[in-house]
């Protein structure tokens, strides 16, 4: 008994890959159009945790108090906008490895803490942290 196949060597082999090619095509315009592109531009901040540890202040830190009528005080001296990003400027070039800490009251306007980030990441502070409380459980 013989098994097997039966080739016949004058029967050409026909692969349809024309279905295939569309098959692929509706897949990579689903995965272009559902997908997004968009990279949010964003600020990083070191935000640290309200838990039993305190994140430790260093020597060189430069720290931002925001009152709760959105005063904002650095060096016991109180800046305007316009006149917070030639302050940071400063600081900056003084202590270029410093790190810029936020401490904003909690009835502080969110646009006023929005400010000094944008200030910051302008004149070149890469490291920057918001200050928080520990939690009273």
């Amino acid at each position: 008994m013989d098994f097997r196949k039966k080739i016949r060597g004058d029967e050409p082999v026909n692969v349809n890959l024309i279905s295939l090619i569309d098959v692929v095509l509706l897949l990579l315009i689903f995965f272009m159009i559902s997908s997004t592109f968009v990279v949010k531009p964003g600020l990083k901040v070191d935000l640290p945790e309200a838990s039993v540890e305190e994140v430790p202040q260093e020597k060189g830190d430069i720290v931002v108090f925001v009152t709760k009528d959105n005063k904002v005080k650095i060096d016991d001296e109180f800046y305007s906008s316009a006149e917070l990003y030639e302050k940071l400027s400063a600081l900056k070039k003084e202590k270029p490895e410093a790190k810029l800490i936020i401490q904003a009251d909690e009835e502080a306007n969110h646009g006023t803490v929005v400010d000094i980030m944008d200030n910051a990441k302008r004149t070149g502070f890469t490291r920057l942290s918001i200050a928080t409380e520990k939690r009273k459980e």
